[in-house]
């Protein structure tokens, strides 16, 4: 990796950055694939132009991995893979976690349509007892750290560790929660 600082990363792409959020803003799919999560559906990011340019610029782009790996004294590369994600009030998925293992660092990028739903931002815990990482748990073992507001351009970033356990929030009115999420690996 040739290393760049954020504030460099954030010069050269501050511009690309907000024309590509409005396109993507404005190109948010209308139909979406059906997992096997109840109330959650997917599309692939390079689904269309507008969304792989996102990708390549912005999520893949090699000084902002650069950045990511500084940020958190990272030595190796790395390469991402990203889906778009809608959440319904069907979505009832709230198990605390920590990420697959195949992801070394967990990525959320969020496309709310309006300001409605600042109060549904990602939920980060910490159990209430030494836990594995492969363990899944209820919020009722945990102590909420934060909460971060759903908001046009907000993205977590976080890499897998003990400190990475979150979950989405309980979706307790009709909504259609738009993000990207993605990952990414160690090459």
């Amino acid at each position: 990796f040739k290393q760049k600082t954020a504030y460099e990363i954030s010069l050269g792409l501050v511009g690309s950055e907000m024309c590509i959020r409005d396109r993507c803003l404005d190109t948010w799919p209308e139909e979406m694939e059906t997992i096997d999560v109840k109330g959650r559906y997917q599309k692939e990011i390079l689904h269309t132009t507008t969304w792989a340019t996102l990708f390549m610029t912005v999520l893949d782009n090699e000084y902002v991995k650069c950045a990511i790996a500084d940020k958190f004294g990272l030595e190796e590369e790395y390469r991402a893979d990203a889906w778009l994600w809608q959440d319904t009030e069907e979505f009832t998925v709230n198990d605390v976690h920590v990420d697959f293992e195949e992801f070394d660092i967990t990525f959320g990028l969020y496309f709310p349509t309006d300001n409605t739903l600042t109060n549904y931002g990602t939920q980060f815990w910490k159990p209430d007892y030494e836990a594995d990482l492969e363990d899944s748990l209820v919020r009722e073992e945990c102590t909420l750290i934060e909460q971060i507001p759903f908001q046009h351009n907000l993205c977590y970033i976080m890499p897998r560790s003990k400190y990475s356990w979150h979950s989405s929030p309980i979706l307790d009115k009709p909504m259609k929660r738009n993000h990207v999420y993605g990952y990414y690996k160690t090459i």
